[in-house]
């Protein structure tokens, strides 16, 4: 209910098109009664705050693989993060109000010994912890249906992945082509190119070799890049060159 409400805080803060079904064309989607771009950009932003907040904290001697929108990954603990800042203390004051008895503002969702982040929300689990969930972001990818374990298909993938690699994206036929075609809704079998490549938002650094469930294969650090105008031509000449090549290894590194 409350993911909901911030949709419609945000509904159309930014203009977009919507598909009419009534006449068939696609017409500028309306504000809701409930629009509000403040209120919008104050949920989005306390949010990415508190998480700036948390990494700001964690010692430098730890590493942070990756992070989305209301988490992150690292190897720090609990214990060794600051989560007394003026953020922290803010968002534990409104989680607090809501459940009085909701505990802290973080916790520990998996754990794992070793990890695979291919990129943003493409996170696997090499190495599990017993007793805790495996870490698995498939990034869009869907494992064919009769795959049991979607993690182990996910690292295999990875490990034996091509420029050619193709995936299933089928999709149900859209409310479009079924408006303006007349046609039914059906299942449209499609094939896609994968790509577990890395989607180049950092900028890779100190390359090393290390063992992937008994495979060597290329890992890196990151850094943030000097201006957003170096990410976007790195990304346009890493897209570029993927279509050709996997960074696998590291000959592939000095490839690219």
């Amino acid at each position: 209910m409350l993911n909901s409400t911030y949709g419609k805080f945000s509904q159309n803060v930014k203009p977009k098109q919507s598909f009419s079904v009534a006449d068939g064309y696609s017409k500028p989607q309306p504000p809701s009664t409930l629009t509000n771009p403040y209120y919008a950009a104050y949920t989005c932003g306390l949010a990415r705050a508190l998480l700036g907040e948390m990494l700001a904290s964690i010692p430098d001697d730890k590493i942070v693989v990756s992070v989305t929108t209301d988490g992150f990954s690292t190897n720090a603990t609990i214990d060794e993060m600051d989560l007394t800042g003026p953020i922290c203390q803010r968002f534990r004051a409104l989680f607090h109000r809501m459940e009085p008895n909701g505990g802290e503002i973080l916790e520990i969702k998996h754990k794992a010994k070793q990890l695979i982040c291919a990129k943003t929300r493409a996170q696997f689990t090499v190495e599990a912890v017993d007793g805790w969930e495996a870490v698995l972001a498939k990034g869009g990818v869907r494992p064919p249906k009769d795959t049991v374990d979607h993690n182990a298909y996910m690292v295999q993938l990875y490990k034996e992945r091509t420029p050619q690699h193709m995936v299933d994206s089928s999709h149900l036929t859209s409310l479009r082509t079924m408006c303006t075609e007349r046609q039914d809704l059906l299942m449209i079998n499609k094939a896609s190119r994968l790509n577990l490549e890395f989607d180049m938002k950092r900028d890779l650094i100190e390359p090393q070799v290390i063992e992937l469930d008994g495979l060597d294969m290329v890992s890196f650090s990151t850094k943030a890049f000097r201006h957003a105008d170096d990410m976007r031509y790195a990304r346009v000449r890493f897209d570029a060159w993927r279509k050709t090549h996997c960074l696998k290894t590291m000959d592939d590194w000095y490839d690219w």
